[in-house]
C-alpha cells in the first residue's frame, strides 16, 4: 500500500493521515456465500422469492388493470415454489 506525502504546512494533516492508516487494517467484507450458513440458504432463497413476488404481485394489483387471476400468480408461484420443499424437509 503506497501512503500519501504529509504536508507539514497545513494543520491537522498529521491527525488525518493516521486516522487513515488506522482505518485501512480494517479487514475486507466477507462475501454473502460466507455470511449465510449453508444449511440456511434454502431459507433465505425462499425469503427472498418471496418478498420479489409479494412486490410483482402489489404492482400487478395497483400498478396495471389486470385480472384477478393474473394478480394472483405471483402468489400462487411463492406458495408453490416455497411450500413444496418445506414440505419434503419436514415430511422426511
Amino acid at each position: 500500500m503506497t501512503r500519501a506525502p504529509k504536508i507539514a504546512a497545513m494543520p491537522g494533516v498529521e491527525e488525518t493521515s493516521k486516522r487513515t492508516e488506522a482505518m485501512s487494517d480494517h479487514q475486507p467484507r466477507k462475501p454473502l456465500a460466507v455470511l449465510v450458513a449453508p444449511q440456511s440458504l434454502p431459507d433465505l432463497l425462499t425469503a427472498i422469492l418471496a418478498i420479489v413476488d409479494i412486490g410483482a404481485h402489489l404492482a400487478l394489483r395497483y400498478g396495471f388493470s389486470v385480472s384477478t387471476l393474473s394478480q394472483n400468480i405471483p402468489l400462487y408461484v411463492t406458495l408453490f415454489l416455497g411450500g413444496l420443499p418445506l414440505f419434503f424437509h419436514l415430511s422426511a
